[in-house]
């Protein structure tokens, strides 16, 4: 019996730490989009990866924005591979469109690369404000 609690609770806390090691976790500032606005996108766990959801916008000055898009989901099932890298599908709220996208943390920041169907790319670099 008491092995069986302790097997638990080291595998609880091997699975806490994994979770808690994961640096995509937080909330990440976009680049500015073509109006100056830029976003700011809390990642969360989701199912058995990570997604992403626009909490707040704000104007190049800082004013806050109202949208419609405040809520909507833009990271969608980012699979970690490791060394900080994640694989899954971006939302692009002007285009209205999911794309493939593959995403690298390094340190503060987040680089963002997405792909329409026929290899045309864009990169966006976030920046982690949490």
């Amino acid at each position: 019996m008491r092995a069986t609690a302790l097997f638990a609770l080291i595998l609880a806390a091997g699975i806490g730490t994994a979770a808690a090691a994961e640096p995509i976790a937080g909330t990440w500032r976009t680049e500015a989009d073509r109006k100056g606005q830029k976003g700011h996108v809390e990642v969360t766990a989701c199912g058995s990866g990570w997604c992403g959801t626009i909490v707040s916008v704000e104007t190049a000055d800082g004013a806050p924005v109202t949208t419609p898009n405040i809520g909507r989901q833009v990271l969608i099932g980012m699979a970690a591979e490791g060394g900080g890298r994640y694989r899954g599908e971006v939302f692009v709220p002007i285009m209205g469109a999911n794309f493939a996208a593959e995403a690298t943390v390094r340190g503060s920041q987040l680089a963002l690369r997405a792909c329409n169907a026929v290899g045309i790319c864009r990169n966006q670099t976030w920046l982690r404000m949490n």
